[in-house]
């Protein structure tokens, strides 16, 4: 939601939504909460467009296609979300291909805060997710539960933190 509201506050009402699809197993797809929270914040603020959402893998490869049919179909934006940076990684090129300016033209934002989005250019605006203490509160989690016999799921929050840096500016179209 911080990417959205960040977004909304830069004037963007047109905004895309690149993700990939998960699965926890062969025919079970994993609920993504990004993808949910931007379907339900854009219908609460009256800007959801169906059009503007695209599923594809959590790769470089993937946000590039997916961006390129977006682009292709003449959707007009003026903000992307990514589900992932390695998808906003991919966005950006085919924005720069197709000759429109980051962030003058479109806005990006990602999520993860990998260590390369402080060196592309523009350096990638993106949301920070805690890997390393998720990975660290899983393995004290199991370590503990180990010990007893619980078989009821858990599931387990962290904040994240939104990470400003060049990739977004106020919308101008």
């Amino acid at each position: 939601q911080q990417a959205l509201d960040y977004l909304w506050k830069l004037g963007h009402r047109r905004i895309a939504f690149l993700s990939g699809k998960e699965y926890v197993e062969k025919d079970i797809e994993f609920k993504d909460e990004r993808k949910d929270t931007y379907v339900r914040y854009c219908r609460e603020h009256d800007i959801y467009d169906e059009g503007f959402v695209k599923e594809g893998s959590y790769s470089v490869e993937s946000g590039y296609a997916m961006m390129k049919e977006l682009i292709a179909e003449g959707k007009v934006f003026t903000a992307v979300f990514a589900a992932s940076d390695n998808i906003a990684f991919g966005a950006m090129k085919a924005i720069q291909e197709a000759g429109l300016l980051i962030p003058g033209d479109v806005s990006v934002i990602g999520f993860d805060d990998t260590e390369i989005c402080a060196y592309t250019t523009p350096s990638l605006t993106t949301i920070y997710a805690p890997a390393y203490h998720m990975g660290q509160y899983g393995v004290n989690f199991l370590f503990g539960s180990s010990n007893l016999s619980s078989v009821t799921p858990l599931k387990a929050k962290m904040p994240c933190t939104l990470v400003e840096r060049e990739s977004c500016g106020r919308a101008s179209r």
